[in-house]
């Protein structure tokens, strides 16, 4: 793994955008702490993808492996750059 794939994989890229709905949200509806909540869900999906994706590719559960990948892709989605913080070089640019 190259130096600039891994500062890839461990910077963090908020999209402001969505940052400051959740924050209109939090206000409008008079419940604080949606952003905390998606953050700290991302944080707990980040700390159990890579056992349970390991897991699933030993099992050859091909199933729960998208279902892991994708709950995972959900949480980044709701705070970060269509371009997220796992994904890789290659794959943003197709």
């Amino acid at each position: 793994m190259s130096a600039t794939t891994a500062t890839t994989a461990t910077t963090v890229i908020l999209d402001q955008g969505l940052v400051a709905e959740i924050r209109r949200i939090e206000q409008a509806s008079g419940r604080n702490g949606i952003f905390a909540t998606c953050v700290q869900k991302l944080e707990q999906n980040l700390g159990e993808f890579r056992d349970a994706i390991a897991t699933c590719v030993a099992r050859g559960d091909t199933l729960g492996a998208v279902r892991a990948a994708h709950t995972l892709k959900g949480s980044c989605r709701q705070l970060a750059h269509r371009r997220s913080a796992i994904s890789s070089p290659a794959s943003s640019a197709a």
